[in-house]
């Protein structure tokens, strides 16, 4: 069996090599007695008189005197919530009562959103083993459904009535009833 240093040259140059991996693998990690202490800021380096700091090894301890700046800073948010869709609160501008162009009609009462209507079509029901199905239209699409079940994502059904059924938008948060609507003939 062959171990492969018939090569005279090339074995001596590996092993050299290996010897001067070793030696600065040990150089590296291997600790000085001119080693600053682990507390102290790390040492920075002049190189060839251009002013770039440099440091001499990587320190991994934690400075404190670092993060007792960050602990005193108070977070001052806008208020908002990221988890709930909104919109912002809007600033009041509070006219002077000396002017004379304020316009008497703008009042400054608070504008009152109305919520758009569910577009679903209470189609009919069904009821099997005292279980009330119903059947709810949207365009050419129909759904079926019954009291709990959420319809196209965003719509829950609340209550099912035999002249009318209660859907809630999920979404905004309100609820609406839906008359029972005959199909077009």
């Amino acid at each position: 069996m062959r171990a492969g240093t018939e090569n005279k040259s090339k074995t001596r140059a590996a092993i050299i090599l290996c010897v001067a991996a070793v030696l600065l693998c040990a150089y590296e990690f291997w600790p000085s007695s001119n080693q600053r202490p682990s507390s102290a800021p790390p040492v920075a380096q002049q190189r060839g008189g251009r002013g770039t700091a440099v440091f001499s090894k990587l320190d991994p301890s934690l400075r404190l005197d670092l993060l007792k700046g960050s602990e005193d800073v108070t977070y001052q948010g806008s208020g908002r919530d990221i988890f709930h869709a909104q919109a912002e609160p809007a600033k009041e501008d509070t006219p002077d009562v000396g002017k004379a162009d304020v316009n008497p009609l703008i009042t400054s009462q608070p504008l009152v959103h109305t919520n758009p209507p569910i577009p679903l079509k209470f189609y009919g029901f069904a009821s099997a083993n005292n279980r009330k199905q119903i059947f709810l239209s949207e365009g050419e699409d129909i759904f079926v459904a019954k009291e709990g079940d959420i319809v196209k994502g965003r719509y829950k059904v609340l209550h099912v009535n035999p002249n009318n059924v209660e859907i809630e938008d999920v979404l905004s948060n309100y609820s609406q009833q839906i008359p029972l609507s005959m199909p077009n003939s």
